[in-house]
């Protein structure tokens, strides 16, 4: 829920309120240590909040670890059917190579 709250004060042009949100969101998924679902979303979103709050070094480095994130859970689905519908079909997996691509020049997921 922070995650989302912090998408909608970035979206409100609220910087300061995206990052104290993001943040918390993010100190809370690092104390329990990963999550099945939505930690590519919680990552790219830190990282696009950082970047507007003009922190570009942790805005990559959040980047990067959402793209890898990204990356392996891509490399577990075997039928690359499936895992170009998981990176195209997914907004916030989409968002994330884009970014990844723009930011850090870094190419699509192997294998999409």
């Amino acid at each position: 829920m922070l995650i989302v709250q912090a998408r909608v004060a970035l979206a409100r042009g609220q910087v300061d309120a995206a990052v104290a949100l993001a943040t918390e969101g993010i100190a809370i998924l690092d104390d329990l240590g990963a999550i099945d679902d939505g930690e590519v979303l919680m990552r790219s979103t830190f990282a696009e909040v950082l970047h507007a709050a003009g922190r570009r070094e942790e805005a990559d480095a959040a980047l990067r670890l959402g793209y890898e994130l990204l990356a392996e859970l891509l490399a577990r689905i075997h039928s690359p059917e499936l895992r170009r519908s998981c990176l195209t079909n997914v907004p916030e997996h989409a968002r994330t190579a884009e970014l990844a691509r723009a930011w850090l020049g870094l190419p699509a997921p192997v294998g999409t």
